[in-house]
């Protein structure tokens, strides 16, 4: 039996398979880490969730109804900025789901998309940084993810906490290519 050639496509399609199993991995568990926030659907968050609530609302009336930019929330205490607001997710890209869903499920996919992100920077990080296997990738990733400190921030209603969440991947973006990437799977 013959090794497979630098120029054989089946070790890519195993990376890949790996990559695309990892990526579901990290959804199905962001699902059913969210599932509560997830059944209490149409409900909205406590706490300071509807506040961002609301700013994402004015965002939408802002360049849905009025055709411009999201600089302003008139609708706040009597007036908040939403585009220069530290922590307002006008500038996010996932603020453009509330186009195609109402903001509560837009806000539903806001937690579990970056939770998920969370687990695969993590990821990257744990295989290539500090070279862990397998299982203890997958243990970090968990931990790290779904810890205590990014569920209750997200829980409380604070989305501008979701930031932090790739932070593992950007420690190692300074030298990272798509073979380190490929290769952490």
């Amino acid at each position: 039996m013959t090794e497979p050639s630098s120029s054989d496509p089946r070790p890519r399609r195993s990376h890949r398979a790996r990559w695309v199993a990892l990526v579901v991995f990290a959804l199905v568990t962001s699902l059913y880490a969210w599932w509560p926030i997830i059944a209490a659907y149409p409900a909205t968050q406590g706490g300071d969730g509807p506040v961002f609530q609301k700013a994402l609302e004015a965002e939408h009336a802002s360049i849905a109804r009025y055709h411009e930019l999201p600089m302003w929330n008139p609708y706040e205490c009597g007036g908040l900025p939403l585009w220069d607001n530290p922590q307002g997710p006008a500038g996010a890209p996932l603020a453009l789901l509330m186009f195609v869903t109402d903001t509560t499920k837009a806000m539903i996919a806001w937690y579990v998309l970056h939770s998920a992100a969370g687990f695969l920077c993590m990821w990257i990080f744990a295989r290539k940084d500090l070279k862990l296997t397998r299982p203890a990738c997958m243990l970090a990733s968990l931990a790290w993810a779904y810890s205590g400190f990014h569920q209750q921030h997200y829980a409380g209603g604070h989305p501008a906490s979701s930031a932090g969440t790739p932070r593992p991947a950007i420690l190692s973006i300074s030298d990272i290519t798509i073979a380190d990437i490929r290769d952490c799977c």
